[in-house]
């Protein structure tokens, strides 16, 4: 599920592959970082996800929402098959990552 996290200029990359179904330690782990460490900018690269269920979609919108509350973003690269299941659609949505420094204001 997850394949690589790497943390550059700024913005927590978390790249995910495969199915996402039990994504909650995902989340956990993500809402962590947040607090404990104070990440405000996370890209979330779903280009290799093959197919993601209710709970997955409902942690990513929570994740965003906490996110925004703290003063960051949450940047979805890929996987635009999904974008129509998000019952809020995520704010931002990039072709890739080379894109997201072009959307996060650092």
């Amino acid at each position: 599920m997850i394949e690589t996290v790497e943390f550059r200029k700024g913005v927590l990359f978390f790249r995910l592959k495969g199915n996402c179904f039990e994504t909650k330690e995902v989340f956990s782990y993500l809402l962590n970082l947040i607090e404990e460490v104070g990440i405000r900018y996370i890209s979330l690269n779903l280009s290799q996800v093959t197919s993601i269920n209710e709970t997955g979609i409902t942690l990513i919108d929570l994740l965003d929402q906490h996110l925004q509350a703290k003063g960051g973003e949450l940047i979805l690269c890929g996987g635009n098959a999904f974008e129509s299941c998000f019952k809020q659609k995520p704010k931002q949505w990039v072709k890739d990552e080379l894109n997201v420094f072009s959307v996060v204001q650092l």
